[in-house]
């Protein structure tokens, strides 16, 4: 279904390849008020997204760094990782994509070589598990399978084909977006999803001895896998790659979230002064730094828990791609659906039924994640987010949008 959605997308990025994403689109599908909406929830979810990365690094780093760890602690390494990443933000996009395109390169290679090292060292390990653990329902803590597990489990993939969108976020500022993009996406979701898949399957079988005593284990348990079969060196070499993939993820977290808050204030429905370009490094530099205050703010807020953290992110995530779907869906009511100039992406009449789908699938996996009570703290977050939003619609921007100064501009 995320492999879907990217279609779709591609399709809306190769007609209007304007930074902006969920607001430039929905405003061309539906209109400005509802565009503003679509937009205001992709900065919530950018945002709060910096903070989600960050303070999931620090959990990770939190116990490698500290010999005691709290959450004051894991806020410490989180805010650490904003303000770097802030600031490589600031003074370039070059700076920025080179660390990310190191930490990216990291990441794929890490991940591939240690997935193969893990596929082989199966068949000469002396403790891992049996094929049938993959198909075990059975909770390796004890306890009963109840529905919060189901969704949990259900939703591991969601979060993982979460922020694909960020291609078409920066796509004024590639090359021949129009083309890239689409292909960017389906890529990060396709190539994304079979890795983490495999990985996942080879990780579970090296589990060594029983999983419930495994996981109760101190410390990160893919560094205590890496570990246990490879030794302590080998170990340390992927907390540096890991270390550097969260600090590119969160560089590129930043990217997407300050363009879409410029693109939203060049046309006046955020206040005029995150449109601003510093001339010298060509970044938008106060909405770079308005994303590391966010950052660093809501990680002290949720107390340097991570799960409450990715529960709102996931949560306005999903609503971002659900407003887009259904704003593809009214306008394909109403015979407006942009279409690509030759050459570049174009479902055509497979437009309307992705877009149906994809709807749907964003709701189920927002049901999902409200419902139980682990999400629930998302849900009222998320609520309020969207509370502020609309008031600063109703009395900030409608006045504004009826007389032109505020909304897109053809």
């Amino acid at each position: 279904f995320g492999l879907l959605l990217t279609y779709v997308w591609g399709h809306l990025a190769a007609a209007i390849p304007l930074s902006g994403v969920s607001y430039q689109w929905t405003s061309r599908l539906i209109g400005p008020r509802y565009g503003f909406m679509s937009g205001w929830t992709q900065v919530v979810a950018w945002y709060l997204g910096t903070a989600a990365i960050a303070i999931s690094a620090g959990t990770v780093f939190g116990s490698i760094i500290f010999v005691h760890v709290t959450p004051l602690k894991i806020e410490l390494v989180a805010t650490g990782a904003v303000v770097v990443s802030s600031l490589a933000n600031i003074v370039s996009v070059r700076v920025a994509a080179i660390v990310n395109n190191i930490g990216t390169t990291i990441e794929l290679v890490l991940t591939v070589g240690l997935g193969i090292a893990l596929a082989i060292g199966l068949f000469f390990f002396h403790a891992h598990q049996p094929m049938s653990f993959l198909f075990s329902a059975k909770p390796v803590n004890g306890g009963t399978v109840n529905f919060g597990a189901i969704s949990g489990a259900f939703l591991l993939p969601a979060f993982v084909i979460l922020g694909w969108d960020a291609a078409a976020d920066l796509g004024e500022e590639s090359h021949d977006s129009r083309r890239t993009t689409p292909r960017a996406m389906t890529r990060a979701v396709f190539i994304g999803g079979v890795i983490t898949f495999l990985a996942y399957i080879v990780l579970a079988l090296a589990i060594p001895g029983s999983p419930g005593q495994f996981f109760n284990r101190p410390g990160n348990p893919l560094l205590n896998v890496i570990g246990y079969h490879f030794g302590k060196p080998i170990a340390y070499l992927v907390e540096f790659g890991v270390g550097w993939a969260f600090l590119s993820a969160i560089i590129a977290n930043i990217a997407a979230a300050s363009r879409i808050a410029f693109g939203l204030a060049r046309d006046n429905m955020l206040p005029r002064l995150f449109a601003y370009v510093e001339p010298r490094t060509k970044t938008p530099i106060y909405t770079i730094i308005l994303a590391g205050v966010v950052g660093i703010g809501f990680n002290y807020l949720s107390a340097g828990i991570a799960s409450k953290a990715l529960s709102l992110v996931a949560v306005a995530g999903y609503g971002v791609y659900a407003l887009i779907a259904f704003g593809v869906i009214v306008a394909g009511i109403r015979g407006k659906i942009p279409i690509p100039e030759p050459g570049y992406r174009n479902l055509g009449r497979w437009m309307m039924p992705g877009a149906v789908i994809g709807f749907g699938w964003c709701l189920l996996v927002i049901l999902l994640l409200v419902l139980p009570k682990s999400g629930h703290a998302g849900a009222v977050y998320f609520l309020i987010a969207e509370v502020v939003g609309g008031l600063w619609l109703v009395f900030g921007l409608v006045p504004k949008i009826r007389r032109g100064p505020a909304g897109p501009r053809d």
